[in-house]
């Protein structure tokens, strides 16, 4: 038996372990995407909309800047940090036990909404049999659990400050703000050069991933017979395909599965 190794840092993990259930919602395109291709879709973080995406909050930006006398080396440090960022590209899911109606509204429609079903040993190890001999990938992925923090004072700044300076500059990206709470994140982290593209791919056993399928509850009734067809043509083996029981889903804005 091949014992499978991939090097990845975990952070924030406390009060979780590998059963943890976890979730990544999508669209019909992105669920075709991730069949054909068998890979993790990982998003540039220009991509998101929270404006403190590493920045960790508005308390912590102040700080920063209270360090430059003007606003040009203001502005440049901004422009040095927002280029920084641009080599970080993040796969997120969504912790819970059960599906959730906020997720369904932010990244599905209302007619054709997949939801992938997974754990954290699954993802991990998912990942793992596929690039255990990638070196690129082997050193410059992470993965961890978004913490939510509200107003700061200048002490916890600081700590925050040298927990990602003086350890894992990526920790950055496991801070946001309270009011991104219900997201209940956590996220894959890759580290590379960007490219032309505003995404990297990262290959995955699909089968080791996938434990269960969920159909947005609203989808017409044909939908689940097409997901099942899809499924089989890709010789995705064992897997379960559920309709979701929520049918209440009201319009919330979120960016977690971009």
């Amino acid at each position: 038996m091949k014992v499978i190794i991939l090097r990845i840092p975990w952070y924030n993990l406390k009060n979780l372990d590998g059963e943890t259930i976890i979730w990544r919602y999508m669209d019909i395109i992105k669920f075709l995407d991730l069949i054909q291709t068998q890979q993790l879709y990982f998003s540039n973080i220009e991509n998101f909309n929270d404006p403190y995406e590493g920045f960790v909050s508005i308390d912590y930006k102040e700080m920063e800047l209270k360090n430059f006398k003007t606003v040009e080396e203001k502005n440049l440090y901004e422009a040095e940090k927002k280029e920084e960022l641009k080599n970080y590209f993040i796969n997120c899911w969504h912790i819970n036990n059960y599906e959730n109606v906020a997720m369904w509204k932010a990244y599905t429609d209302s007619n054709n909404g997949i939801a992938i079903k997974s754990t954290i040993t699954d993802l991990v190890v998912a990942i793992g049999l596929k690039n255990y001999n990638n070196k690129e990938y082997n050193n410059n992925i992470s993965f961890g659990k978004v913490e939510y923090i509200g107003d700061l004072n200048d002490e916890e700044i600081l700590k925050i400050k040298n927990k990602t300076i003086f350890n894992d500059k990526t920790k950055i990206l496991l801070y946001k703000n309270i009011s991104f709470k219900d997201e209940n994140e956590v996220r894959l982290i890759i580290r590379k050069k960007k490219n032309n593209n505003n995404y990297c791919k990262l290959d995955i056993d699909i089968n080791k991933l996938i434990n269960e399928i969920y159909i947005i509850p609203t989808a017409p009734t044909y939908y689940r017979h097409i997901i099942e067809k899809l499924i089989e043509k890709y010789n995705i083996k064992n897997i379960d395909v559920s309709t979701g029981k929520i049918t209440d889903i009201p319009i919330i804005q979120t960016d977690i599965f971009k």
